[in-house]
């Protein structure tokens, strides 16, 4: 089952088959203790935004959909100059070992965000947590 959005795409938006992820001005939050939290992201692009091929990355966890579960994940991600999210690591997959963690392992390449966030404050080498929910279509 391929992720298709219902509608915008934020962050706890119920998405058909599907994961949700930051909105723009969700505070992410940051894993690396030595630099400030990155606050306010500006996203550029999400998976499954219009014109973003997500075609290798959005099929639900086969093995997840299969026995008809829901996850989360943790990612913990540094922010290049680009503005693209690169090293990323999962630091959190629930439940473990369905495919969540590998799913969004590769969605992260489709993230990108704006060098600055919103508050004016270089994001460039620093690291944020990008949380992603994976939710089934209703019945």
């Amino acid at each position: 089952m391929t992720l298709k959005a219902l509608g915008a795409l934020t962050f706890g938006a119920v998405l058909l088959g599907s994961a949700a992820w930051p909105a723009d001005d969700q505070d992410t939050g940051a894993a690396n203790a030595a630099s400030p939290p990155v606050q306010s992201p500006d996203w550029i692009r999400r998976p499954g935004a219009p014109g973003t091929d997500n075609s290798q990355c959005l099929d639900y966890p086969a093995q997840a959909q299969r026995i008809g579960i829901a996850g989360h994940v943790l990612l913990d991600c540094q922010i290049e100059s680009t503005g693209s999210l690169s090293d990323c690591r999962v630091t959190s997959e629930a439940p473990a070992d369905q495919g969540f963690g590998a799913t969004a392992l590769c969605m992260a390449k489709l993230f990108k965000m704006r060098p600055v966030n919103k508050d004016g404050v270089s994001t460039v080498g620093r690291r944020i947590t990008v949380p992603i929910e994976f939710r089934l279509p209703p019945n």
